[in-house]
Parts: C-alpha cells; structure tokens; sequence
C-alpha cells in the first residue's frame, strides 16, 4: 500500500467544485500537511481535505 507522500501529484476521481477539474494530492510545504488541490491550478486556486479513505493509506492500522 503506497503512502501519501508517494502519491503528491496523482489526480483522484474527486472533482472541484468550482470549475470541475480533478483533484490532485498536494502537501502544505510550511507544515508538511496533505490536501486535496484543484489540477486546474493557478488559474483555479480551491482547495479540500484529504478523504478518509486516502488517509488510511497514510497510517494504516
């Protein structure tokens, strides 16, 4: 099972609410957190947590 930080960049099945695109797995560089970002970026800047399901894979029991 891959980790988060394997997956930055992957577009998920997630899409923005704002102008439709697909989510992509991004991490905060100032406190090393993940979030879900617009792949429409910069021209669309929205912005989501991460799904429980993703963060299983994170930290799997």
């Amino acid at each position: 099972m891959k980790n988060l930080k394997e997956l930055i960049g992957t577009e998920i099945e997630k899409t923005c609410p704002d102008c439709g695109a697909k989510f992509k797995i991004r991490q905060n560089s100032n406190d090393l957190s993940f979030f879900l970002g617009c792949s429409g970026y910069p021209k669309c800047t929205t912005t989501a947590p991460i799904p429980e399901d993703l963060q299983i894979q994170e930290f799997p029991i």
